[in-house]
């Protein structure tokens, strides 16, 4: 639900300053992160695994670098930082 909430602002920058990048990517893993969460439920019957959070880490820090044209770097602290 962390990753959730950083890209679902990363998205909403993206669509703020018009940039397809930010909006796509993270408009599509948290769409694909949303299904995850409803088949993690109780019993459990999907596992992430190290692969799957290296990839969703992999993905925040690519969009943050691309999100510095637009904010200051402390401001992607706070994005991070706010789910936290």
């Amino acid at each position: 639900t962390i990753s959730l909430v950083i890209l679902l602002a990363f998205g909403f920058l993206g669509m703020k300053h018009g940039d397809a990048l930010l909006i796509w990517f993270s408009l599509a893993f948290s769409a694909s992160l949303t299904v995850f969460l409803f088949f993690n439920r109780n019993p459990a019957s999907v596992f992430m695994g190290d692969s799957g959070s290296l990839t969703l880490g992999f993905l925040i820090s690519l969009l943050s670098i691309r999100a510095l044209e637009y904010l200051p770097s402390v401001s992607i602290l706070y994005i991070g930082a706010v789910p936290l």
